[in-house]
């Protein structure tokens, strides 16, 4: 792919790309972060691949387009990708019951109470937990921080930390009890984790190994992995934090008010006990993925080509339409992620869905999907403009600032 950018041949305004500029660029300069790149695509051509800042504030490595960066939830996407693969094998049908393959879920129950002694009251799903539940947050499980009796058993159980195995995780998650009954809320979830085990059982194959066979590999997403090799870690971005003294700037970015130099801090550093630093045994299907802008952009611009990219197939037009569309009900939307409602917008096969144009506060388009990451990383696709955005930082966590909503705003704004 070429990474020589060329906004006017793309259909974007140079002019007020020039405004997106100076609005990423001073992210840097008041030290909000330390490192970012942003990418937009569009019609077929690279409208742009800036890298501002540095890897590290300590050693002012400058932020390249091939640095790595931690994408968090823009995992699952890839994870669902990998998934219709066997979908389209034939291995399984949307609706299917996931007992069906992962006997363990069989005698899983739904949460009911906790009683003054600390035991549970539970009683068994009203339906069995499906394929499409587990793509679309609605199959019943919870991320355990929230502080529901559920969530405090996942924290016991350790269903998030990065011990253990696949098929271990899953078939601890399964004692436990789901937070409400399948299919009669969404709430952000495990389930992609689950996902990662449902690809094991279904291919025969660990689930890194699969999604490298069926989707890295095919991609030449090089850079994307679960760890850094060491001869790689001169490109891997330090991951930040608000400090002590900066609590409270996510709460002064909702209200729109300024706020001077930030106090950031390290809460991941390479080469220094990094999780990152070596393969881990659990490789997390919702949240595991290290990624570059470049490797990003032909995963997003394959799904922005229906399946699609430089020649490569990785899934037919019909499952990218059927993964991009809205498969929850109206009652559920807009979904709200950790209390923030998403205006607008439902949930499709592991990606968000936008429904209607742009709200005041919260751009989009008609048709738009994508996702986020923790660390305030961001794609999305709107097919009706054949465009692609891609933003990659380190600052933990999401929405610390509103950083997501201003990048998406410059973009249309520069569309012509």
């Amino acid at each position: 792919m070429n990474f020589t950018p060329t906004p006017a041949k793309a259909g974007l305004d140079n002019t007020k790309l020039d405004a997106l500029r100076k609005d990423m660029q001073a992210y840097i300069d008041d030290e909000k972060l330390a490192s970012l790149v942003t990418v937009i695509w569009r019609n077929g051509e690279l409208a742009m691949m800036d890298a501002y800042g540095v890897l590290d504030l300590e050693t002012k490595v400058p932020t390249q387009f091939d640095s790595i960066f931690r994408i968090y939830s823009m995992t699952k996407p890839i994870t669902g990708v990998a998934l219709m693969t066997l979908y389209e094998q034939g291995k399984f049908q949307l609706d299917d019951a996931i007992a069906d393959y992962l006997p363990e879920f069989k005698n899983t129950e739904v949460f009911v109470e906790k009683k003054d002694d600390g035991t549970f009251v539970t009683e068994p799903p009203k339906t069995p937990i499906t394929v499409r539940q587990l793509m679309t947050h609605t199959a019943g499980f919870s991320y355990g921080w929230r502080g529901h009796p559920v969530d405090k058993m996942y924290g016991k159980a350790g269903i998030n930390s990065y011990s253990g195995t696949v098929a271990g995780n899953t078939e601890k998650l399964a004692q436990i009890p789901l937070v409400y009954h399948p299919g009669e809320s969404w709430q952000y979830s495990v389930a992609v984790d689950v996902q990662a085990r449902l690809i094991e059982v279904l291919s025969g194959m660990g689930y890194r190994d699969y999604l490298m066979q069926a989707v890295l590999t095919p991609l030449g997403m090089v850079d994307t992995d679960f760890f850094v090799p060491e001869e790689k870690r001169h490109r891997f971005a330090t991951n930040y934090g608000p400090g002590e003294s900066a609590v409270g700037m996510s709460a002064l970015a909702m209200r729109g008010e300024p706020f001077g130099k930030a106090n950031i801090e390290r809460v991941d550093h390479p080469g220094h006990g990094s999780i990152y630093d070596t393969n881990p045994s659990y490789h997390m299907g919702g949240g595991g993925l290290v990624s570059t802008a470049p490797d990003y952009l032909t995963f997003a611009t394959m799904l922005a080509g229906k399946g699609e990219v430089n020649g490569t197939r990785i899934l037919k037009t019909e499952t990218v339409e059927l993964m991009s569309r809205n498969h929850i009900a109206d009652s559920l939307i807009p979904i709200d992620l950790e209390g923030m409602k998403m205006p607008e917008t439902g949930f499709g096969l592991d990606l968000s869905v936008r429904m209607t144009d742009e709200v005041e506060y919260w751009p989009g388009v008609t048709g738009e999907f994508g996702w986020s990451g923790a660390a305030s990383t961001h794609f999305f696709v709107a097919p009706e403009h054949n465009l692609v955005g891609i933003l990659l930082t380190q600052m933990l966590p999401a929405y610390t600032y509103l950083i997501e909503l201003e990048f998406k705003k410059f973009i249309y704004a520069a569309l012509t």
